[in-house]
């Protein structure tokens, strides 16, 4: 098997057929949910994540993220993770995150 890179460009490639469908047939696109496998070393989720944001918003497309809090255990991208008995944000998630939704992220 041939390893893929996988960065912003390969991403807004396989966005494109979704991208020319909703454009040729004047439909609207909603990204239901996205976020990242705990198998993602952090670092390469966080800039999956922002990508992914970014191309959606850049084509105006609404999305949402998964998982808000975290339930498949650590390191499964949760915005809110387990810190004993309570949850917490997990940074730097929160902060990519917040950066996307707050107004110098739109």
């Amino acid at each position: 098997a041939q390893d893929t890179m996988i960065d912003r460009g390969w991403l807004a490639e396989q966005m494109k057929p979704a991208i020319e469908f909703g454009r040729r047939h004047k439909v609207p696109l909603y990204c239901g949910e996205f976020g990242c496998s705990q198998s993602v070393p952090e670092d390469g989720g966080l800039y999956w994540v922002s990508d992914v944001a970014r191309l959606l918003d850049d084509q105006r497309v609404p999305w949402t993220y998964w998982n808000w809090k975290e339930s498949t255990g650590r390191g499964s991208m949760g915005v809110w993770v387990k810190d004993g008995e309570q949850y917490v944000p997990q940074q730097p998630l929160e902060s990519v995150l917040s950066g996307l939704w707050g107004p110098a992220g739109r």
